[in-house]
Protein backbone atom coordinates (compact mmCIF):
# COMPACT_ATOMS: atom_id res chain seq x y z
CA UNK A 1 0.00 0.00 0.00
CA UNK A 2 1.13 3.34 -1.04
CA UNK A 3 2.53 5.65 1.54
CA UNK A 4 -0.72 8.47 2.64
CA UNK A 5 1.72 11.52 1.10
CA UNK A 6 1.77 9.81 -1.63
CA UNK A 7 -1.66 9.09 -2.11
CA UNK A 8 -2.58 12.98 -1.53
CA UNK A 9 0.37 14.09 -4.00
CA UNK A 10 -0.85 11.87 -7.04
CA UNK A 11 -4.26 13.11 -6.39
CA UNK A 12 -3.53 16.75 -6.34
CA UNK A 13 -1.59 16.21 -9.84
CA UNK A 14 -4.36 14.30 -11.41
CA UNK A 15 -6.95 16.76 -10.10
CA UNK A 16 -4.73 19.58 -11.72
CA UNK A 17 -4.53 17.91 -15.03
CA UNK A 18 -8.32 17.62 -14.88
CA UNK A 19 -8.54 21.46 -14.07
CA UNK A 20 -6.30 22.04 -16.81
CA UNK A 21 -8.32 20.06 -19.39
CA UNK A 22 -11.66 21.80 -18.04
CA UNK A 23 -10.08 25.49 -18.73
CA UNK A 24 -8.52 23.78 -21.70
CA UNK A 25 -12.21 23.11 -23.25
CA UNK A 26 -13.92 26.05 -22.03
CA UNK A 27 -11.04 28.51 -23.84
CA UNK A 28 -11.88 26.45 -27.41
CA UNK A 29 -15.75 27.03 -26.68
CA UNK A 30 -16.10 30.72 -25.81
CA UNK A 31 -13.02 32.19 -27.88
CA UNK A 32 -13.43 32.19 -32.21
CA UNK A 33 -12.21 29.56 -34.43
CA UNK A 34 -8.95 29.85 -35.17
CA UNK A 35 -8.60 27.53 -37.96
CA UNK A 36 -10.96 28.26 -41.27
CA UNK A 37 -14.21 27.21 -40.51
CA UNK A 38 -14.70 24.40 -42.95
CA UNK A 39 -11.37 22.62 -41.62
CA UNK A 40 -12.17 23.12 -37.61
CA UNK A 41 -12.87 19.80 -36.44
CA UNK A 42 -14.25 21.11 -32.58
CA UNK A 43 -15.05 18.86 -29.58
CA UNK A 44 -18.40 17.58 -30.73
CA UNK A 45 -17.53 16.45 -34.00
CA UNK A 46 -14.45 14.89 -32.53
CA UNK A 47 -16.33 12.60 -29.74
CA UNK A 48 -19.36 12.00 -32.87
CA UNK A 49 -16.70 11.00 -36.30
CA UNK A 50 -19.48 8.42 -37.29
CA UNK A 51 -22.69 10.59 -36.57
CA UNK A 52 -22.45 14.37 -35.67
CA UNK A 53 -19.44 14.53 -38.09
CA UNK A 54 -21.67 13.67 -41.12
CA UNK A 55 -23.71 16.79 -40.02
CA UNK A 56 -20.85 19.50 -39.40
CA UNK A 57 -22.01 22.01 -41.97
CA UNK A 58 -25.21 23.40 -40.51
CA UNK A 59 -27.02 22.91 -43.95
CA UNK A 60 -30.70 24.01 -44.47
CA UNK A 61 -32.41 21.97 -47.44
CA UNK A 62 -36.10 22.66 -49.04
CA UNK A 63 -37.60 19.38 -50.31
CA UNK A 64 -34.09 17.94 -50.29
CA UNK A 65 -32.59 20.72 -52.47
CA UNK A 66 -29.59 21.96 -50.38
CA UNK A 67 -30.26 25.96 -49.98
CA UNK A 68 -28.02 27.40 -47.95
CA UNK A 69 -26.02 26.68 -44.60
CA UNK A 70 -27.09 28.44 -41.55
CA UNK A 71 -23.43 30.49 -40.49
CA UNK A 72 -23.46 34.00 -39.11
CA UNK A 73 -21.43 35.42 -42.31
CA UNK A 74 -23.93 33.30 -44.43
CA UNK A 75 -27.09 34.87 -43.68
CA UNK A 76 -29.31 37.17 -46.45
CA UNK A 77 -28.59 40.14 -46.04
CA UNK A 78 -32.31 41.26 -46.17
CA UNK A 79 -32.68 38.96 -42.53
CA UNK A 80 -33.04 41.66 -40.10
CA UNK A 81 -32.34 40.75 -36.45
CA UNK A 82 -34.81 41.00 -33.37
CA UNK A 83 -33.20 42.80 -30.66
CA UNK A 84 -33.83 40.98 -27.28
CA UNK A 85 -32.70 43.61 -24.34
CA UNK A 86 -31.11 41.55 -21.55
CA UNK A 87 -29.59 42.46 -18.06
CA UNK A 88 -25.77 42.15 -17.59
CA UNK A 89 -24.35 42.53 -13.95
CA UNK A 90 -21.58 45.24 -13.77
CA UNK A 91 -19.28 45.11 -11.42
CA UNK A 92 -18.76 47.37 -8.56
CA UNK A 93 -17.38 47.97 -5.02
CA UNK A 94 -18.46 48.03 -1.56
CA UNK A 95 -20.77 51.17 -0.68
CA UNK A 96 -20.95 51.83 -4.46
CA UNK A 97 -24.77 53.03 -4.98
CA UNK A 98 -24.46 53.17 -8.85
CA UNK A 99 -26.52 50.71 -10.84
CA UNK A 100 -25.88 46.61 -10.56
CA UNK A 101 -26.98 46.39 -14.08
CA UNK A 102 -26.77 47.62 -17.76
CA UNK A 103 -29.10 46.71 -20.56
CA UNK A 104 -27.40 44.66 -23.25
CA UNK A 105 -28.98 43.94 -26.73
CA UNK A 106 -28.83 40.05 -27.77
CA UNK A 107 -29.06 39.21 -31.80
CA UNK A 108 -31.95 36.82 -32.59
CA UNK A 109 -33.38 35.96 -35.87
CA UNK A 110 -37.01 34.40 -36.68
CA UNK A 111 -36.78 31.12 -38.50
CA UNK A 112 -40.27 32.37 -40.51
CA UNK A 113 -38.04 35.33 -41.62
CA UNK A 114 -34.96 33.26 -42.61
CA UNK A 115 -36.47 30.76 -44.76
CA UNK A 116 -38.72 33.67 -46.15
CA UNK A 117 -35.65 35.50 -47.63
CA UNK A 118 -34.53 32.27 -48.64
CA UNK A 119 -37.20 32.15 -51.32
CA UNK A 120 -39.33 29.77 -49.40
CA UNK A 121 -43.03 30.28 -49.25
CA UNK A 122 -43.61 30.23 -45.72
CA UNK A 123 -47.75 29.66 -45.82
CA UNK A 124 -47.18 26.29 -48.10
CA UNK A 125 -44.52 24.99 -45.54
CA UNK A 126 -45.17 21.86 -44.39
CA UNK A 127 -43.02 20.79 -41.52
CA UNK A 128 -39.73 21.43 -40.74
CA UNK A 129 -37.67 19.38 -39.35
CA UNK A 130 -34.62 20.37 -36.80
CA UNK A 131 -31.56 17.73 -36.39
CA UNK A 132 -30.08 17.98 -33.65
CA UNK A 133 -26.42 18.17 -32.24
CA UNK A 134 -25.98 14.31 -32.05
CA UNK A 135 -26.48 11.16 -33.87
CA UNK A 136 -29.98 10.80 -33.98
CA UNK A 137 -31.86 12.04 -36.77
CA UNK A 138 -33.96 14.91 -35.67
CA UNK A 139 -35.06 16.03 -31.83
CA UNK A 140 -37.70 17.91 -32.99
CA UNK A 141 -40.59 18.50 -35.68
CA UNK A 142 -42.62 21.57 -35.80
CA UNK A 143 -45.92 21.67 -38.20
CA UNK A 144 -46.18 24.54 -40.90
CA UNK A 145 -48.51 26.22 -38.43
CA UNK A 146 -46.04 26.64 -35.20
CA UNK A 147 -43.72 27.80 -37.52
CA UNK A 148 -45.65 30.36 -38.50
CA UNK A 149 -47.66 31.11 -35.18
CA UNK A 150 -45.20 31.68 -33.04
CA UNK A 151 -43.00 34.78 -33.36
CA UNK A 152 -40.92 33.84 -30.93
CA UNK A 153 -39.55 30.90 -32.51
CA UNK A 154 -36.12 32.31 -32.90
CA UNK A 155 -32.40 30.99 -33.20
CA UNK A 156 -29.06 32.91 -32.65
CA UNK A 157 -25.63 31.79 -33.01
CA UNK A 158 -22.75 31.17 -29.97
CA UNK A 159 -20.88 33.81 -30.08
CA UNK A 160 -23.37 36.08 -31.40
CA UNK A 161 -21.89 37.15 -34.98
CA UNK A 162 -20.02 33.93 -35.41
CA UNK A 163 -20.63 30.29 -33.82
CA UNK A 164 -22.34 27.24 -33.55
CA UNK A 165 -26.63 28.41 -34.33
CA UNK A 166 -28.48 27.35 -31.36
CA UNK A 167 -32.46 27.48 -31.43
CA UNK A 168 -35.08 28.84 -28.98
CA UNK A 169 -38.13 27.30 -28.87
CA UNK A 170 -41.48 28.52 -27.14
CA UNK A 171 -42.96 25.56 -24.88
CA UNK A 172 -46.26 24.93 -27.76
CA UNK A 173 -43.68 24.94 -30.45
CA UNK A 174 -43.72 21.31 -31.83
CA UNK A 175 -43.49 18.84 -29.45
CA UNK A 176 -42.03 20.42 -26.24
CA UNK A 177 -38.34 19.55 -27.02
CA UNK A 178 -35.59 21.43 -28.03
CA UNK A 179 -32.60 20.59 -29.37
CA UNK A 180 -29.45 22.49 -27.90
CA UNK A 181 -27.90 23.33 -31.12
CA UNK A 182 -28.55 23.13 -35.01
CA UNK A 183 -27.07 20.28 -37.18
CA UNK A 184 -29.15 20.82 -39.72
CA UNK A 185 -32.79 22.37 -40.77
CA UNK A 186 -35.17 20.40 -43.71
CA UNK A 187 -38.10 21.46 -44.99
CA UNK A 188 -41.06 20.39 -46.74
CA UNK A 189 -43.21 22.33 -49.28
CA UNK A 190 -44.01 19.92 -51.95
CA UNK A 191 -42.72 17.25 -51.21
CA UNK A 192 -43.93 14.61 -48.33
CA UNK A 193 -42.08 14.64 -44.84
CA UNK A 194 -40.60 11.57 -43.39
CA UNK A 195 -42.10 10.04 -40.32
CA UNK A 196 -40.22 9.99 -37.10
CA UNK A 197 -40.04 7.33 -35.19
CA UNK A 198 -38.07 6.50 -31.94
CA UNK A 199 -35.64 9.71 -33.11
CA UNK A 200 -35.00 7.96 -36.58
CA UNK A 201 -37.07 9.36 -39.69
CA UNK A 202 -38.62 6.92 -41.75
CA UNK A 203 -40.12 7.14 -45.55
CA UNK A 204 -42.75 4.15 -46.71
CA UNK A 205 -41.68 2.02 -44.63
CA UNK A 206 -37.56 2.21 -44.83
CA UNK A 207 -35.44 4.15 -42.31
CA UNK A 208 -34.09 7.20 -44.12
CA UNK A 209 -30.15 7.63 -44.43
CA UNK A 210 -28.87 11.17 -44.13
CA UNK A 211 -30.93 13.76 -45.81
CA UNK A 212 -34.25 12.51 -47.12
CA UNK A 213 -34.80 13.32 -51.25
CA UNK A 214 -30.76 14.49 -51.02
CA UNK A 215 -28.23 11.55 -49.34
CA UNK A 216 -25.24 12.32 -47.10
CA UNK A 217 -24.97 15.88 -46.14
CA UNK A 218 -22.95 18.45 -47.61
CA UNK A 219 -19.34 18.99 -46.46
CA UNK A 220 -16.96 21.32 -46.74
CA UNK A 221 -15.96 23.31 -49.80
CA UNK A 222 -16.26 27.10 -50.51
CA UNK A 223 -19.93 28.25 -50.82
CA UNK A 224 -20.92 30.74 -53.58
CA UNK A 225 -24.12 32.52 -53.00
CA UNK A 226 -26.16 33.95 -55.04
CA UNK A 227 -28.82 36.96 -53.26
CA UNK A 228 -28.82 34.73 -50.61
CA UNK A 229 -29.32 31.71 -51.86
CA UNK A 230 -26.83 28.78 -52.32
CA UNK A 231 -25.92 29.19 -56.07
CA UNK A 232 -22.73 26.87 -56.18
CA UNK A 233 -20.27 25.18 -54.11
CA UNK A 234 -16.62 25.43 -55.15
CA UNK A 235 -14.72 22.08 -54.76
CA UNK A 236 -11.60 20.29 -56.32
CA UNK A 237 -13.22 17.59 -57.98
CA UNK A 238 -16.30 20.40 -59.35
CA UNK A 239 -13.01 21.84 -60.80
CA UNK A 240 -12.20 19.55 -62.97
CA UNK A 241 -15.04 18.10 -63.63
CA UNK A 242 -16.17 21.74 -64.99
CA UNK A 243 -13.19 21.41 -67.67
CA UNK A 244 -13.15 24.89 -67.62
CA UNK A 245 -9.08 26.28 -68.64
CA UNK A 246 -6.89 26.72 -65.83
CA UNK A 247 -3.78 28.52 -65.73
CA UNK A 248 -0.19 28.41 -64.02
CA UNK A 249 1.87 25.41 -62.92
CA UNK A 250 0.28 22.32 -61.51
CA UNK A 251 -0.58 22.35 -58.04
CA UNK A 252 -1.00 26.14 -58.33
CA UNK A 253 -3.66 26.45 -61.01
CA UNK A 254 -5.80 29.64 -61.38
CA UNK A 255 -9.72 29.81 -62.87
CA UNK A 256 -12.24 32.19 -64.30
CA UNK A 257 -15.00 32.31 -61.38
CA UNK A 258 -17.38 33.38 -63.76
CA UNK A 259 -16.12 30.80 -66.19
CA UNK A 260 -16.88 28.25 -62.92
CA UNK A 261 -19.68 29.73 -62.65
CA UNK A 262 -21.22 29.61 -65.87
CA UNK A 263 -20.47 25.78 -65.40
CA UNK A 264 -22.43 25.41 -62.57
CA UNK A 265 -25.47 26.64 -64.31
CA UNK A 266 -24.98 30.17 -62.83
CA UNK A 267 -26.58 33.25 -64.85
CA UNK A 268 -23.63 35.59 -64.60
CA UNK A 269 -25.54 38.56 -66.32
CA UNK A 270 -27.34 39.63 -63.49
CA UNK A 271 -24.33 39.67 -60.97
CA UNK A 272 -23.66 43.55 -60.46
CA UNK A 273 -20.89 42.87 -56.81
CA UNK A 274 -19.38 40.62 -54.81
CA UNK A 275 -18.68 40.26 -50.99
CA UNK A 276 -15.40 38.14 -49.76
CA UNK A 277 -16.09 35.91 -46.41
CA UNK A 278 -13.71 35.45 -43.84
CA UNK A 279 -14.20 33.94 -40.76
CA UNK A 280 -18.08 35.17 -40.56
CA UNK A 281 -17.39 38.76 -41.84
CA UNK A 282 -17.38 40.33 -44.95
CA UNK A 283 -13.85 41.16 -45.60
CA UNK A 284 -13.87 42.69 -49.39
CA UNK A 285 -16.22 44.20 -52.03
CA UNK A 286 -15.68 43.50 -55.79
CA UNK A 287 -17.45 45.28 -58.44
CA UNK A 288 -18.70 43.44 -61.66
CA UNK A 289 -16.14 45.34 -63.60
CA UNK A 290 -13.63 43.14 -61.44
CA UNK A 291 -15.36 40.33 -61.40
CA UNK A 292 -14.98 39.76 -65.31
CA UNK A 293 -11.75 39.33 -64.52
CA UNK A 294 -11.14 37.24 -61.23
CA UNK A 295 -9.22 34.41 -61.55
CA UNK A 296 -9.47 32.18 -58.06
CA UNK A 297 -6.95 29.75 -56.49
CA UNK A 298 -8.10 26.49 -54.43
CA UNK A 299 -6.58 26.80 -51.34
CA UNK A 300 -3.89 24.53 -50.27
CA UNK A 301 -4.63 20.93 -48.76
CA UNK A 302 -7.95 21.11 -46.70
CA UNK A 303 -7.96 24.70 -45.85
CA UNK A 304 -11.43 25.42 -46.78
CA UNK A 305 -10.67 28.62 -48.82
CA UNK A 306 -10.25 29.77 -52.01
CA UNK A 307 -7.32 32.44 -52.76
CA UNK A 308 -9.47 35.17 -54.84
CA UNK A 309 -7.93 37.70 -57.04
CA UNK A 310 -3.99 39.34 -57.84
CA UNK A 311 -3.13 39.88 -53.98
CA UNK A 312 -4.81 36.50 -53.08
CA UNK A 313 -7.36 37.22 -50.51
CA UNK A 314 -8.63 34.16 -48.84
CA UNK A 315 -12.43 34.09 -48.48
CA UNK A 316 -13.97 30.59 -46.89
CA UNK A 317 -17.71 31.99 -49.06
CA UNK A 318 -18.77 34.13 -51.55
CA UNK A 319 -21.77 36.73 -51.31
CA UNK A 320 -22.82 37.38 -54.90
CA UNK A 321 -25.66 40.05 -55.70
CA UNK A 322 -27.53 41.32 -58.28
CA UNK A 323 -27.71 44.58 -57.34
CA UNK A 324 -24.95 47.01 -55.94
CA UNK A 325 -25.26 47.06 -51.81
CA UNK A 326 -25.62 50.45 -49.66
CA UNK A 327 -23.61 50.74 -46.38
CA UNK A 328 -27.01 50.53 -45.03
CA UNK A 329 -28.09 47.03 -46.44
CA UNK A 330 -24.64 45.16 -45.23
CA UNK A 331 -25.06 43.53 -41.74
CA UNK A 332 -24.92 45.73 -38.81
CA UNK A 333 -22.35 44.63 -36.29
CA UNK A 334 -22.43 46.20 -32.47
CA UNK A 335 -18.82 47.35 -30.83
CA UNK A 336 -19.57 44.80 -28.30
CA UNK A 337 -20.31 42.13 -30.66
CA UNK A 338 -16.55 42.53 -32.66
CA UNK A 339 -15.14 43.22 -29.08
CA UNK A 340 -16.25 39.49 -27.98
CA UNK A 341 -15.78 38.11 -31.55
CA UNK A 342 -12.13 39.31 -32.19
CA UNK A 343 -11.07 39.26 -27.73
Amino acid sequence: MLPRVVLILLCVVACGKGKDKEQATAKTKDTPPSVPIDAAVTPETKSHSGGMERFKDPGVYVDGVPTSVLRFGELPVTLKPVWIEERAAVAFKKGDNGPRYRITKQRRYRFSEYFRELGVDVEKIKELHIYGGNQKAAAVVISGKNLREFDDFLFRFGGAIWGKPLPSCPEKVGDGKCPDQIGTLALYVDKEPPKREGGHFYFEGKRVEGIPYFGEPIRGGIRVYLDGTLAATIKRNKLVASKIKATGTPGNEEYSLFEFLTSQGVDTDKIQEAWLIEYERRTKKISRDDLLQLRFKAGAGGSGEVLVGPDETPAQAISLHSKTLSPEELPQLLPEEIEKADG
